[in-house]
């Protein structure tokens, strides 16, 4: 069964590992909340304890099916979505994605999973409540290596080939021919990326 919440504020900012995603989402955190908006942002893996849980077991380094990644990330997406997201937006508050429902299907097509599968798993996981305005920030691989290279803890998810990379590159601009989607040229100054986001989010909440 869909919820409906019509008029609620989802954003989700997407790409793929370096290209400055928890940057600009604090940054269009503090630029809402300046307006008087209730905002939060949240994560798959990190805004709720059983997220938090399962990032322990799947950053672990032990091999894992990729059935178990896909399955333990749709139980996390739908902890999320019940827990945080939907009381949140129903009270009025715009929630800020730090990854989102692009992220999951260009990670695990970029596996080899076909992709009207992964969207009516992820469609069941959160119920069938879609992001408002998914923003892409979208530069070369080569460039969002060097910056994730600068990170000074990585995970598995960072440690991925550049041809994974350059695979959920391809998947995440197929994906923002949707209606819903804006891509941001990710090789911008920090405060460009920001203003361009700070744009879009005013058309849409206007």
């Amino acid at each position: 069964m869909e919820i409906r919440l019509e008029g609620k504020m989802i954003i989700e900012i997407e790409g793929v590992d370096g290209v400055g995603k928890t940057t600009q989402c604090e940054l269009l955190k503090e630029y809402l909340q300046q307006q008087g908006k209730d905002v939060i942002v949240v994560k798959d893996l990190g805004s709720t304890e059983l997220g938090r849980g399962i990032r322990k077991v799947l950053t672990s380094g032990e091999s894992r099916p990729p059935e178990v990644e896909l399955f333990s990330f749709l139980a996390c997406k739908a902890q999320l979505f019940s827990q945080v997201i939907v009381p949140f937006i129903s009270s009025n508050g715009i929630v800020i994605c730090d990854r989102g429902v692009g992220s999951f299907v260009s990670y695990f097509e970029s596996l080899g999973f076909s992709r009207s599968f992964l969207l009516n798993a992820i469609t069941l996981a959160i119920n069938g409540l879609r992001p408002k305005l998914t923003l892409l920030l979208d530069v070369d691989i080569e460039e969002a290596a060097h910056r994730k290279d600068k990170k000074l803890e990585q995970s598995k998810f960072d440690l991925m080939s550049n041809e994974f990379f350059r695979k959920q590159r391809e998947v995440f601009l197929d994906l923002s021919k949707e209606a819903s989607w804006v891509v941001v040229d990710g090789s911008l100054s920090v405060e460009g990326i920001s203003a361009l986001i700070s744009h879009h989010v005013e058309s849409v909440l206007s």
